[in-house]
């Protein structure tokens, strides 16, 4: 019995001793983060814009999606709570969207192709969720090239706790979230991906 009462104190030690040396780690690391990642698409400019500036289509490739319900416009901005599979939920506001121009900038991978017009559009998406002790905004730069559409996503975000920034920075890479939306977006248009930035 005493056996056992040892193996549980020192269990119980260890297990606090681990948690105060991630305190301790995220204390070191950052509270405002950044992650970025470029990827051609081969699928046209306006089908990848149609999906990527239209929330309420997102539950259609969506795979961790349950639902998305439009809520109250805030500041003329429109607002969204996306559910999730988990039964979890976010407020999203869309707070710049800048419809399709042409470029006068040449952005295609090979230089020897003639340069010509691009079509570009930009979204940027903030979580309006309050106490959730994270939050950011989303860049989502589509521009058509000669080989199709290329998508950015740059997350800036910030992580209050330092227990969470330890976990984040320790066990994830900063562009999980962002691979996993460009992957289903890739895989619900039927078409393979290619990273353009590590």
């Amino acid at each position: 019995m005493k056996h056992t009462y040892k193996f549980i104190i020192v269990g119980l030690f260890t297990i606090l001793l681990i948690l105060l040396m991630l305190y301790i780690y995220g204390l070191t690391t950052p509270e405002n983060h950044e992650a970025n990642r470029t990827i051609l698409i081969a699928a046209p400019f306006d089908t990848v814009w149609a999906l990527l500036s239209d929330h309420s289509t997102e539950v259609l490739w969506r795979t961790d999606l349950e639902s998305i319900v439009r809520m109250d416009d805030r500041d003329g901005n429109p607002v969204w709570r996306e559910v999730y599979s988990s039964g979890e939920g976010m407020l999203m506001m869309d707070t710049e969207i800048l419809m399709p121009l042409n470029s006068i900038m040449t952005d295609s991978l090979d230089q020897s192709i003639t340069p010509y017009q691009l079509i570009e559009g930009r979204l940027v998406r903030e979580i309006v969720d309050e106490g959730m002790g994270f939050g950011g905004t989303w860049t989502i730069t589509v521009l058509e090239v000669a080989e199709g559409t290329r998508v950015q996503v740059v997350e800036n975000g910030y992580i209050d706790s330092p227990f969470f920034r330890a976990v984040m920075h320790i066990f994830y890479s900063p562009t999980d979230t962002i691979d996993r939306y460009l992957e289903m977006l890739a895989g619900y248009l039927g078409t393979e991906l290619q990273v353009l930035n590590e």
